[in-house]
């Protein structure tokens, strides 16, 4: 029996066509049932791959992050260290002195944070707060707080608009809405 297909349709499922008596469109309850089961297994599988996949990338963005702070970290020694003999010149020698310790200790910080595994550095992160949840809360209000200064810095930027010339424009200028 050759039945033609309607447009874009590749194939007859098998069993949509039965009914069973009661009007429904499964031939059993049975098939019912295995069908909603083979459908919550590949839900399931779909989900846990879905799972796995953005972990995958939680990672990858973890390391990239990794490598550009410890990149900025390792700017900012040199940048502490080529300005220690001006220090020297300015404050004198203990001073800069100083300023070639603070280099070498962030250059520490920069080599160890490159170093170690993002595993690793969660595990410290969650211990620190264990040990110390006031600073790590008084740390996380700080950066969101820096955070939204610096969006709300740039978003007040982007919402300058160019002054405008031409019949008119002293007035577009001093309404209050556009």
């Amino acid at each position: 029996m050759a039945e033609t297909l309607p447009e874009g349709t590749d194939h007859i499922v098998p069993g949509a066509a039965s009914t069973n008596p009661s009007g429904g469109g499964a031939s059993s309850g049975a098939a019912s049932d295995n069908d909603a089961a083979d459908l919550k297994g590949k839900a399931q599988a779909k989900a846990s791959e879905w799972s796995a996949q953005a972990v995958d990338h939680a990672r990858d963005y973890a390391e990239q992050g990794k490598e550009k702070a410890s990149a900025a970290l390792g700017s900012v020694a040199r940048l502490i260290d080529d300005n220690a003999a001006q220090i020297d010149d300015r404050l004198g020698a203990h001073y800069g002195d100083y300023a070639r310790r603070a280099s070498a200790f962030v250059n520490d910080a920069a080599d160890g944070l490159r170093e170690k595994d993002i595993e690793e550095l969660l595990d410290n992160a969650r211990e620190f707060v264990r040990r110390s949840p006031r600073i790590a809360m008084a740390a996380a209000a700080a950066s969101g707080f820096l955070t939204a200064r610096v969006v709300k810095a740039g978003t007040a930027h982007m919402d300058v608009t160019p002054p405008t010339t031409g019949k008119g424009s002293a007035q577009r200028a001093k309404s209050p809405t556009r």
